[in-house]
């Protein structure tokens, strides 16, 4: 492809080589007018008549070639503002991409950091919670030991100790409510962190879906021609876009 510079001096060259032209191709007129002119009364010699012959001639090649130069000049720059105009989506295209990866970068990134905080609370909590389990079950055979020892007979025994081995939290409460009151608050205070944790990772996913399906519809909205680095190699025409669209299914733009 050519160089902007080198685009503006063939543009240079051809309007001196039109304003050229055009200065010829006046002076030949004038010069044929005032040759009328002298020869109104009388017949021209035929050294003369050839000379204005040739000079129609030139005239008339000379109106043939700014008409072709003009015509040229109007051809190539369709293409050529075709060429700028795809160059410009392109790079508002590209702009529009990097924009799009920083975002999802920084979804990714906050998504990350939640999952890395909520396995921290997990890894926190879970051995503080093994803890208090371990001593609510050594507490809780404590007390089966003291109902077996006042027990009379060998069948209250058993009853007593399956009963012990099934009690509930809630039951237990009287024997040691402090270990179940700490037991309780931590369970809380985890659920708390959990849901606190979920919720900030869905709102990022839900985000992050949202910003990707608003870039596509732009992107949608945006295209009118499918564009690729092929077309600032090879020469761009009306059949590119029709045949672009018609592989896509669609029918190209008026």
């Amino acid at each position: 492809m050519h160089t902007r510079g080198q685009q503006q001096q063939q543009s240079a060259h051809k309007e001196l080589v039109l304003g050229l032209a055009e200065e010829s191709k006046s002076i030949l007129l004038e010069l044929g007018s005032i040759l009328n002119q002298r020869y109104h009364n009388r017949g021209p010699t035929q050294q003369t008549q050839r000379v204005l012959r040739r000079k129609n001639e030139l005239v008339s090649r000379l109106e043939k070639f700014v008409s072709e130069q003009q015509s040229s000049g109007d051809a190539q720059e369709g293409p050529q503002a075709t060429v700028e105009g795809l160059q410009k989506e392109l790079q508002d295209q590209r702009v529009a991409f990097e924009q799009q990866r920083a975002r999802l970068e920084q979804q990714a990134t906050v998504t990350l950091n939640a999952q890395t905080e909520l396995s921290s609370s997990l890894n926190r909590v879970l051995p503080q919670l093994r803890g208090l389990l371990d001593a609510y079950d050594r507490e809780q055979g404590q007390h089966v030991d003291l109902t077996q020892g006042t027990t009379t007979t060998g069948a209250a025994s058993a009853n007593v100790a399956c009963s012990a081995r099934t009690v509930t939290l809630t039951q237990s409460s009287n024997s040691s409510p402090d270990l179940t009151q700490r037991l309780t608050d931590l369970q809380t205070q985890f659920d708390a962190e959990r849901a606190q944790l979920l919720e900030q990772a869905s709102d990022a996913a839900n985000t992050q879906q949202n910003i990707t399906r608003s870039n596509l519809r732009e992107r949608e909205a945006a295209l009118t021609c499918p564009i690729s680095l092929d077309l600032f190699e090879n020469p761009v025409s009306d059949e590119s876009c029709q045949s672009g669209f018609g592989e896509l299914g669609g029918t190209a733009p008026e």
